[in-house]
């Protein structure tokens, strides 16, 4: 399933896409400045992702299981894009085949 548009709607934007196991993949967010905080909300699976300005990882919590941690290494978030998915976490770190994921960019 393709990328759709980022919306953009006064100081954040939002889109979803659907997972495909890449690593370093890279999601365009529409902010025109390196986001903040992106929040990744995988609402079938319950599962959770955040993703700071300045952090290589994405922090996941699986609410239901009670887990929480640090996915391994993924590319920083730029003025155009943020990434997710890693080659050996790609449900960890948002990116796991066939999963969609909905995302809140904040500038």
């Amino acid at each position: 399933m393709p990328l759709g548009n980022p919306t953009k709607s006064g100081v954040s934007a939002s889109g979803t896409y659907t997972g495909d196991n890449q690593a370093n993949r890279a999601i365009p967010h529409g902010l025109g400045s390196i986001p903040s905080m992106v929040v990744i909300i995988e609402p079938v699976g319950g599962r959770q992702y955040h993703i700071h300005k300045t952090m290589t990882v994405i922090r996941y919590s699986y609410p239901a299981a009670g887990v929480v941690g640090l996915s391994d290494p993924v590319t920083t978030p730029d003025t155009t894009n943020f990434y997710v998915g890693n080659s050996t976490e790609t449900t960890k770190s948002a990116n796991a085949i066939s999963s969609v994921y909905r995302w809140v960019a904040f500038p």
